[in-house]
């Protein structure tokens, strides 16, 4: 026994009502027509992909409009990428610790790398062990360097991998103390993992399906992208409504990216509007750091 999807019963269904002469009036091939499109919309959508977002954030007041921000983002790359949305939450107070990052992290295995993708998110405090070192993100536990986070996601098989690090890049007086790790007994709480399916939406622009896949499933690349919010000795600002100056640039340019221009943007492009805008707003007291890695591999998306 042969079983068809849905669509495919459904486009069945519509070749059998042009056969019959009584349903070819101007109406029902109006219908018809757009039953056709939103059908050819939603098969030609890669289904089955997930974006796993793993949003630490530091659990204080004045970092919680991050949390929403971030996942209004993630929300829109769901949408029109038509991925199954996985969040991992570490703003609980039980769970704001580089040991439970560390865990989740090691213990991650995504479930389809040709087409899954990865968002790593921090915002909180950090600080830099070196002039051309990404930074180090500051626990109550200990520390959690970028590298190690590259280190832990590397291997895993994804599409895209992207890590944003919004937090100061400034030398610590407290390094030492950052180096000495809490006991296993004080990390209490559990990840939270929330996830969302994408809905069908025929009434998505396809322009903006389009450039949204391919800054997250360049044809035949796998990518790494790593974006620090402050470059080595400057702070992350931030401001008391909005939050995060980079995060905030960071969306609108995205958001501009897809929405906006005539022509595909890359990460390279978007770095460099992100640098322009933070620099602007911050009177050239923070520079954004951005670094592209690629290498070949999946098969084609062109059609």
């Amino acid at each position: 026994m042969v079983c068809k999807s849905p669509a495919s019963l459904s486009i069945a269904r519509l070749t059998r009502m042009t056969k019959n002469k009584r349903t070819l009036n101007k109406p029902s091939m109006l219908i018809r027509s757009l039953l056709v499109n939103w059908l050819l919309l939603i098969t030609t959508t890669t289904f089955g992909q997930r974006l796993y977002v793993f949003a630490v954030v530091d659990p204080a007041p004045r970092y919680q409009s991050d949390v929403r921000r971030v996942h209004q983002i993630a929300d829109s790359i769901a949408q029109y990428g038509q991925y199954e949305l996985h969040w991992y939450s570490f703003s609980a107070a039980s769970t704001w610790s580089a040991q439970a990052v560390r865990e989740a992290l090691t213990r991650f295995q995504p479930v389809d790398g040709t087409q899954d993708g990865v968002w790593f998110h921090y915002a909180g405090r950090g600080y830099s062990e070196g002039p051309k070192a990404w930074p180090t993100l500051r626990f109550p536990d200990g520390k959690l360097p970028v590298r190690d986070v590259l280190a832990m996601l590397r291997g895993k098989p994804v599409r895209t991998l992207l890590v944003t690090a919004d937090c100061a890049n400034q030398v610590s007086q407290n390094a030492s103390i950052d180096s000495v790790m809490a006991p296993v007994s004080s990390v209490s709480g559990s990840v939270r993992l929330h996830i969302t399916s994408a809905k069908p939406d025929a009434h998505l622009d396809t322009a903006i399906v389009n450039r949204y896949r391919r800054l997250m499933q360049p044809d035949r690349i796998r990518q790494i992208i790593i974006m620090a919010a402050a470059s080595h000795g400057q702070r992350a600002y931030r401001r008391d409504r909005t939050g995060s100056v980079w995060l905030s640039r960071f969306d609108a340019v995205v958001q501009n990216a897809v929405r906006v221009r005539s022509r595909y943007a890359s990460w390279k492009q978007i770095q460099e509007d992100i640098t322009r805008l933070v620099q602007e707003k911050t009177q050239y007291r923070q520079t954004p750091r951005y670094n592209r890695q690629t290498t070949t591999c999946c098969e084609s998306n062109k059609p």
